[in-house]
C-alpha cells in the first residue's frame, strides 16, 4: 500500500513528469472527470471546425461566377479561411496526442526550469496549489492548480 501523496507533491510530480517528456505518467495525475470533459469539449470543437469548413465552401460556391472587385476580395478571404480551417482539422484535436501537446506547451516549449509550490490550501475533498514557475529566460510565472480527492488520491482537476 503506497502512502497518499499531498496535493503539493502530486502537482510537482505531474509537472516533473511532463517536463521530462513522460506524458503518460503526467496524465495519470489528471482526474478522469477532467479527461472526460476535455474529450467532450475537444470533440465538440472538432465538429464545429468541420461545420465551419462546410459553411466556408458553401459561401465560396455562392460567389462562383460573380465578377467585380468585391467578389474577388471575398473569394480571396474565403480561400484564406479555408486554408486555416484545414490546418485546424489537421491538428487532430480529438486525438490522445493532443493532451500530450498541451503538456508539452506548458512545460518544454516554454522552457520550464523550476517549479515551486508556494502554498497549498485544502478544503475537504478539494485543494488548490499555488505555483511559481521559473522559465528559461529568467521570468517567473505565478499559477495555481486545482485538485480533487478521488478514491483516496489527489488528482489534478
Amino acid at each position: 500500500m503506497t502512502p497518499m501523496l499531498s496535493p503539493k507533491a502530486v502537482v510537482l510530480a505531474a509537472y516533473e513528469a511532463a517536463s521530462r517528456g513522460r506524458f503518460a505518467q503526467a496524465n495519470a495525475f489528471i482526474s478522469p472527470a477532467v479527461r472526460k470533459e476535455l474529450r467532450k469539449e475537444l470533440d465538440e470543437t472538432h465538429a464545429e471546425v468541420l461545420s465551419l469548413g462546410r459553411q466556408i465552401r458553401r459561401a465560396l460556391l455562392r460567389l462562383k461566377g460573380r465578377r467585380g472587385e468585391v467578389a474577388a476580395r471575398d473569394r480571396k478571404a474565403l480561400r484564406s479561411m479555408m486554408r486555416r480551417n484545414r490546418l485546424l482539422v489537421g491538428m487532430q484535436i480529438q486525438s490522445p496526442s493532443f493532451l500530450n501537446g498541451l503538456w508539452k506547451a506548458l512545460t518544454q516549449e516554454r522552457g520550464l526550469v523550476r517549479v515551486q509550490a508556494t502554498r497549498q490550501v485544502i478544503r475537504g475533498a478539494r485543494a488548490r496549489v499555488y505555483l511559481r514557475l521559473t522559465l528559461r529566460d529568467g521570468s517567473v510565472v505565478k499559477d495555481s492548480e486545482g485538485l480533487v480527492l478521488r478514491r483516496g488520491r489527489w488528482l489534478l482537476g
